[in-house]
This record gives structure tokens, C-alpha cells and sequence, in this order.
């Protein structure tokens, strides 16, 4: 029963994950392969490419949007494989078209305390 509920808690945990920033499956982009992205215009954030997750299949950009400012934004990704030791080739894609989307303010933060005292 214990490992149960600590299973239910690890589950619980995992559902409330920063809001991500993906797209389909890239043709032909490498497991070995980078992606960048370009968050309003400033210079790129690079990460490796992450597995696609069933029913899709392939390889996709993963970026983790949880320090995004409050406010609304515009964000471009590319792709670049490595080049192939031997025949070469590799390189960047074009840059997507951009997302445009709007980060809502976090909660509102509580009221003052007030009325302050010390009881037996």
C-alpha cells in the first residue's frame, strides 16, 4: 500500500511540470541532432532534441518555458544536425514561423495580515 501511494504522490508531481514549448516530429532530424530557440528575437536557447512521444514517432524540440517573463512573446525554433564525419552534409533548417502567445500573471499574492496579537 505504501508504494501505492508513494506512486500516486511521484504521478501527482509530475503533472504539474512547467509548460513546454514543442512542435511535431522533425523529418530527418538526428537523435545526435540541436535545436534553437529564439525568443523574441534575443540570441538562441540550444538543446538537444528529445524523442517524440506515442502516437508521434521522430525526433522534436523541447524547450521548458517556466522562466518566460510575464507578458506576450514571440518564439522561432530551428533545427541543426551535426555533420556526418564521413559524407558531411548537416547543418541548420530555415527557422520556423514564429508563435506568438501571452504569459498570464501568476496568482495574485495574498493580503496584508492584519490584526497582529499574542494568545495564551
Amino acid at each position: 500500500m505504501r508504494w501505492f501511494a508513494l506512486g500516486l504522490l511521484l504521478l501527482a508531481s509530475l503533472t504539474r511540470a512547467a509548460p513546454f514549448l514543442t512542435a511535431d516530429p522533425v523529418p530527418n532530424l538526428a537523435v545526435n541532432g540541436n535545436c534553437t530557440m529564439f525568443l523574441d528575437a534575443v540570441p538562441g536557447v540550444t538543446t538537444p532534441v528529445a524523442l517524440a512521444t506515442a502516437p508521434a514517432v521522430g525526433n522534436v524540440p523541447l524547450f521548458d518555458m517556466a522562466t518566460t517573463a510575464v507578458g506576450a512573446h514571440s518564439a522561432t525554433v530551428l533545427c541543426t544536425n551535426i555533420p556526418d564525419p564521413l559524407w558531411g552534409g548537416g547543418g541548420p533548417s530555415p527557422k520556423s514561423l514564429p508563435l506568438a502567445f501571452q504569459r498570464p500573471a501568476s496568482s495574485v499574492p495574498p493580503s496584508t495580515p492584519t490584526g497582529l496579537r499574542l494568545i495564551p
